[in-house]
């Protein structure tokens, strides 16, 4: 009984050392004092926020505009070209001979 109790003591004392690997969750992040992450190295924000968050809306409604134009084009190009019919005028009348 008296192993039992002290076999996981001697692992972890081994695993720390780094003699021995151990497949414990627990040891495989052991984060050292100068290594864990602290609320002091988060980025600090600058400026406006909303100056951002105008700018960015900006360039997306530019990409916006840019994408639905293009759709246009390209639908407007295909329904001159023959290529689509989109059923929205009357049905195509058969050619007289």
């Amino acid at each position: 009984m008296l192993s039992n109790a002290i076999r996981p003591i001697c692992r972890n004392v081994l695993a720390r050392t780094g003699c021995v690997r151990t497949s414990f969750a627990r040891n495989a992040h052991d984060l050292t004092p100068k290594d864990k992450p602290l609320m002091d190295l988060l980025p600090i924000p600058e400026g406006s926020w909303e100056e951002a968050y105008k700018a960015k809306q900006a360039k997306y409604n530019i990409h916006l505009a840019a994408g639905v134009l293009f759709f246009a084009f390209t639908l407007g190009v295909a329904y001159k070209g023959g290529y689509l019919f989109l059923n929205a005028l009357l049905p195509p009348l058969p050619e007289k001979k």
